[in-house]
């Protein structure tokens, strides 16, 4: 007699799964029975560990978000001192981020649950801010900061698409340059030394 399999067991194999059809297709692509065949377990049964498609997907950019803030965590530890130092590493660790996973990125941005969620993509969206935050050493204030990151996530977000305006591939680092040029100038103007 062959052992049931774990609800932990058909997580992790729904969810590895899930990141391989995601990564080749998007995750407009994902099946529930191909997934559940990939697990080992029926559709209701997988539909018991993770409510629905939407929480496959869900589970997913929770990993996707964690994996990120791990990249940017590593890109911080090994920065200089400096604000602008540490700013320019977190922004090419997001760029390259999603350069390595432009389907999973594209999943954790543009996807939207149908039905309540738990809140956990969110918690980590916030402990990738603290980082950010972390970076400048507190001394810019978070509205300044959350414009500068939307600003560093629209490049890389075009560049992901291919739709940044005279594209041409290597120009992402120069325009996250100037971003990061003009931020910091701002910054300095907003707070000049006495």
């Amino acid at each position: 007699m062959s052992k049931r399999p774990s609800h932990d067991d058909i997580r992790e194999k729904t969810l590895c799964a899930a990141r391989a059809v995601v990564d080749e297709s998007g995750h407009p692509a994902l099946n529930a029975r191909r997934l559940a065949a990939a697990a080992g377990c029926s559709v209701g049964t997988l539909y018991n560990v993770f409510g629905d498609l939407d929480g496959v997907v869900y589970a997913l950019n929770l990993q996707t978000a964690k994996d990120l803030r791990a990249a940017l965590q590593v890109a911080l530890d090994g920065a200089g001192k400096g604000p602008y130092a540490r700013l320019a590493a977190l922004a090419d660790a997001y760029f390259d981020f999603a350069q390595a996973a432009p389907r999973r990125w594209e999943a954790l941005f543009r996807f939207r649950a149908k039905g309540p969620v738990d809140g956990s993509v969110g918690q980590e969206g916030n402990a990738l801010f603290a980082l950010l935050r972390e970076s400048v050493g507190g001394a810019v204030p978070d509205d300044a900061l959350l414009a500068l990151w939307a600003a560093v996530h629209g490049v890389v977000e075009l560049a992901t698409q291919q739709h940044l305006i005279f594209y041409a591939s290597g120009s992402e680092r120069r325009y996250l340059r100037l971003i990061l040029d003009a931020a910091m100038k701002g910054f300095a103007a907003d707070n000049p030394s006495p």
